[in-house]
């Protein structure tokens, strides 16, 4: 089995927003259904600490033993696969649209849990409107985050498992390719216009990236 390991820092050109909700019953309920274990759930239940103030109101960030910044490692998962699907729309990637997802939870793995972020300056809060279109009309409310400032910067690993054969699109079939890790090194760099958290169709969270 032919694997390729990627040691990857980001540096953030805007600032990065939280995801986790505040209120821990929320995200108790929300993570008890998509933990593989009942341990992984607890070890991400045990990661927030917010204050009582916010708690209710806002997305945050994890808190490591030593109150480091951190977040989930699926989110980077995520970002690999909504990048990989854009680089198909711009026709860029030959793989097929309805496979990535497939393709990147088997072959594509994070060997850390956790990505602790170095953060640039102090950890502040952003307040935005959300709108939304319900059958009512429109609604409008106002969400809060958390956030890390632009040239704050992680590290981790990413695990490649090569597949001969990867799911081409039909007009691609067929034809050569490039390893799997090419095309999760092309979604990476493509962080540059879509980057990860809360907020990223106003340009949050987008980075630069270092392989």
């Amino acid at each position: 089995m032919k694997k390729t390991t990627l040691k990857v820092r980001l540096t953030f050109i805007r600032p990065m927003l939280a995801t986790s909700p505040g209120d821990k019953k929320i995200y108790e309920e929300f993570i008890a259904s998509k933990a593989e274990t009942p341990e992984k759930a607890k070890a991400e239940l045990d990661g927030l600490t917010v204050e009582e103030a916010i708690e209710h109101a806002s997305t945050v960030f994890f808190r490591g033993p030593n109150g480091e910044i951190r977040t989930s490692s699926h989110l980077v998962k995520g970002n690999i696969k909504e990048n990989i699907r854009n680089l198909i729309d711009l026709g860029d990637c030959p793989l097929s649209q309805w496979q990535v997802k497939r393709v990147v939870n088997s072959f594509v793995q994070m060997p850390d849990e956790f990505i602790t972020y170095n953060v640039a300056g102090e950890v502040t809060t952003l307040q935005r409107p959300l709108r939304a279109e319900t059958l009512r009309g429109d609604r409008v409310a106002l969400a809060r985050s958390e956030q890390i400032g632009s040239a704050s910067t992680c590290e981790f690993s990413i695990i490649v498992l090569e597949p001969e054969n990867l799911p081409l699109a039909k007009k691609d079939k067929g034809s050569d390719h490039l390893p799997l890790s090419a095309y999760v090194q092309q979604a990476l760099r493509y962080g540059e216009f879509n980057g990860l958290g809360c907020w990223r169709s106003a340009g949050f969270g987008r980075y630069s990236v270092e392989i």
